[in-house]
């Protein structure tokens, strides 16, 4: 006669060994998912990515955090990059100088494809204005209020600095407050151009008006502007 407590105790060593079996075999089966989600929510997976390849079309899976819709991919034109560029500028995203006063300035650059309106990772940015001395620095080591920086896996770059001021040119021409801006990307034309502000009293018209750039202000006087770069294709 079979022993009750006994087939008991076989039933359930044969469940136990079924189970461990089971949760071994999701688990072996699961571990790159697994790892693939908390990396996911911790947000050390690589970025997503920002076309699909040949295809020339966005990706589906990125959100595109462009100010400007997709649809909007004018390209941005050339202009004047006058006798003050220097190579070799400092990358840095923060160019105030100590003991210079000046209106704070946030800029954000956002740099796209002309192609297909994408935003472009590891976009070189060079950018340089004048000093508030009216000025600009051609000499010091410190190359102040210039700047060479990359844009991120968002094709994005913020950059602080002291509003330029207007000058006088040494042919006595008055030069209204711009930045000046050289933008280049792996399989695009580099465009170099100026940027300057828009209901400018002392612009004198010669820039388009889609190089003019309007700002709002914080609550402590940090006037903001965004202005999106627009690459042709080469």
């Amino acid at each position: 006669m079979t022993d009750p407590k006994k087939s008991r105790r076989e039933l359930m060593l044969g469940l136990g060994s079924f189970g461990l079996s089971a949760v071994g075999m999701a688990a072996l089966s699961g571990c790159d998912g697994a790892r693939g989600w908390r990396e996911g929510l911790g947000g050390r997976g690589a970025p997503p990515p920002m076309d699909s390849g040949d295809s020339g079309l966005l990706d589906t899976g990125w959100s595109d955090t462009g100010v400007e819709e997709v649809s909007d991919c004018e390209v941005t034109g050339n202009f004047a990059e006058g006798p003050y560029y220097l190579d070799g500028a400092p990358s840095r995203v923060d160019l105030r100088t100590a003991g210079e006063l000046g209106t704070n300035l946030r800029m954000t650059l956002i740099v796209r494809s002309g192609r297909d309106c994408r935003l472009l990772a590891d976009a070189q940015v060079d950018l340089w204005h004048v000093m508030q001395t009216g000025l600009y620095d051609l000499t010091g080591s410190d190359m102040h209020y210039r700047c060479n920086v990359q844009t991120g896996f968002d094709g994005r770059v913020e950059i602080t600095t002291l509003r330029p001021i207007s000058y006088y040119t040494e042919t006595g021409k008055l030069m209204p407050s711009h930045f000046h801006i050289k933008v280049s990307a792996e399989g695009h034309k580099t465009v170099t151009t100026q940027l300057r502000f828009a209901n400018d009293p002392d612009d004198d018209g010669e820039v388009p008006p889609e190089l003019l750039l309007e700002t709002t202000s914080t609550s402590d006087g940090t006037q903001e502007t965004t202005f999106v770069v627009t690459l042709a294709a080469s």
